[in-house]
């Protein structure tokens, strides 16, 4: 019995020194070049008076930004109501409409994207060219790294692919159906 209880042990050792091994190679490659641990990162303090500002700021700031979104999703909404009034479903199952329809489509990518990322605080820089839709008429993003996606894909005038049960959120399934989201029945 002895000998099976120092076998046991002998095998618990090594099992914790093989462990320890792997550990200690995987904490290795945390560090990089240049001595930083790749996953933890410390901050400084944030000095009193700024956490003052960022207070005043944050009590006025946020309600403002707040109840604009909600202001422009409201007539975004709107808009798009009235862009899909009385339209002929085949053919607007088969293209995007010109004309008013059309606009009223501009109207909620915009609203949608520009005017909502301002809101929520960030500042959008396009860098170089776009090319036009005959070149490149696909635009792929990951799916669901941030919320931010869909309005990425407003920048982009882009159809986004949702699931079923989306198009009947309410408010959102008209904003959705003029921005010709592509449901899907997972």
């Amino acid at each position: 019995m002895e000998e099976d209880t120092r076998e046991v042990v002998g095998k618990a050792r090594e099992v914790v020194e093989e462990r320890e091994a792997a550990t200690e190679d995987y904490t290795s490659k945390e560090i990089n070049a240049n001595g930083l641990n790749l996953f933890s990162h410390k901050l400084a303090p944030i000095p009193l008076s700024e956490q003052l500002v960022l207070l005043v700021c944050g009590l006025v700031l946020v309600p403002a930004r707040l109840v604009l979104a909600v202001l422009v999703m409201l007539v975004t909404w709107l808009v798009s109501v009235v862009g899909l009034a009385g339209r002929d479903r085949e053919e607007f199952h088969r293209r995007p409409q010109g004309g008013w329809r059309g606009r009223c489509r501009e109207f909620m990518f915009t609203a949608t994207s520009s005017v909502i990322l301002w809101c929520l605080g960030f500042r959008l820089r396009v860098e170089g060219e776009a090319v036009a839709r005959e070149e490149a008429p696909v635009v792929i993003c990951a799916p669901h790294t941030s919320f931010l996606d869909v309005f990425i894909i407003a920048i982009c005038r882009g159809s986004p692919v949702a699931r079923i049960e989306n198009s009947r959120t309410p408010g959102m399934s008209a904003i959705q159906t003029i921005g010709h989201t592509i449901f899907v029945d997972r």
